[in-house]
């Protein structure tokens, strides 16, 4: 996330400790009777806004003909495919902290518990009132010019800290929000990806099941362990060099310090010299490409688990790589099978000792 501060007169400073850029600005149009497209663009969507709010003061619901209500829904709609968003701050959706959600009605964020950075988890939804352009010699237009500025139920009348939003392609979206400081106008920005819901952390996943479950909805189903069980993948049990090779992973050094690029691989487990996920089952995919079903245990102090499930594609007789997008391997990662006497007993101990 980007955090930047401006003042009128031309100081710069900085602004720290953002969270989520959640509330928006209503755009004040200018003095006098110049009328321009913007304006009127701004002044339909305080019209369409009237009726929601109508309903919100008397609690009876607004009667409109079928086209004015489809008028005012898609005046209401964001410029950005309906789905769940991750920050860009770690660079994939699986090591995504934050969540940015919009289901064409409401938009949101959601944030795990995640030990050393969020002691709790975090969730929060906004109903839409009403979206718009900003108006051109209003106060922030600089700032909002290119984004659709988004009115919530709660701030439909707000003038500062209205959220900004906008598609960037290739399934990214930025967001802004500027509101006035004792130093300058402060803004907040943000950048996030497009994630399909299988592609998200477990511990995401489980906030959003728990928080807002439709959401999960377009998950694709997993398929029952039953129905393509396998015993193992066509290759040996054993040790594997991650990466690398046989004879470096299991080099003098790694020895010494630890056998960083070694795995060691079969129905029970898939282990490093520090740990690793306990296994559950396989299932054959098709086309060399295999589910393999996982648990993790943390450092041992966590007796629930999480699910760590990954998938496997073998390219050879003793080779296998690893898909990204897993909560394990957020990248490909190559595993090359190493004959058990080619691993000195002092780098086997660290996984038999």
């Amino acid at each position: 996330m980007q955090a930047r501060r401006e003042s009128n007169s031309g100081s710069i400073g900085r602004l720290y400790g953002l969270g989520f850029a959640t509330a928006a600005i209503a755009i004040v149009a200018g003095c006098g009777s110049e009328s321009t497209p913007d304006a009127a663009a701004g002044a339909a969507a305080q019209k369409q806004a009237e009726a929601p709010s109508a309903e919100a003061a008397t609690g009876t619901p607004a009667v409109a003909p079928v086209a004015a209500a489809s008028t005012a829904a898609k005046a209401a709609a964001l410029p950005i495919e309906q789905g769940i968003y991750g920050d860009v701050e770690r660079g994939s959706c699986v090591r995504a902290r934050r969540a940015f959600f919009y289901d064409g009605t409401n938009y949101g964020y959601v944030s795990p518990v995640e030990p050393g950075w969020n002691d709790t988890a975090y969730f929060e939804i906004n109903r839409i009132a009403r979206v718009g352009p900003p108006v051109r010699g209003s106060n922030f237009y600089d700032y909002y010019r290119g984004y659709t500025l988004v009115w919530t139920t709660e701030d439909a009348e707000a003038e500062e800290d209205i959220l900004g939003i906008k598609a960037e392609g290739n399934g990214r979206i930025r967001s802004i929000a500027v509101s006035s400081g004792p130093k300058g106008d402060v803004f907040s920005e943000e950048t996030y990806q497009k994630c399909t819901f299988s592609r998200l952390s477990p511990q995401m996943q489980a906030t959003i099941r728990t928080e807002r479950p439709q959401l999960a909805g377009a998950a694709t189903p997993s398929m029952p362990l039953a129905a393509a069980s396998i015993k193992f993948p066509p290759i040996p049990r054993g040790y594997y060099a991650v990466g690398t090779s046989c004879a470096r992973a299991a080099s003098a050094q790694a020895a010494s310090d630890g056998p960083s690029s070694l795995a060691r691989f079969d129905e029970s487990a898939l282990t490093w010299h520090d740990g690793g996920p306990e296994i559950r089952g396989f299932e054959s995919l098709g086309n060399n490409r295999f589910r393999v079903r996982a648990r993790s245990y943390g450092n041992g102090d966590d007796t629930k688990g999480t699910s760590a499930d990954f998938i496997i594609r073998v390219t050879g007789a003793s080779t296998f790589v690893t898909e990204p997008g897993s909560f394990l391997f957020d990248r490909q990662e190559s595993f090359a099978h190493c004959p058990s006497n080619s691993v000195p007993k002092a780098v086997r101990d660290w996984f038999e000792g």
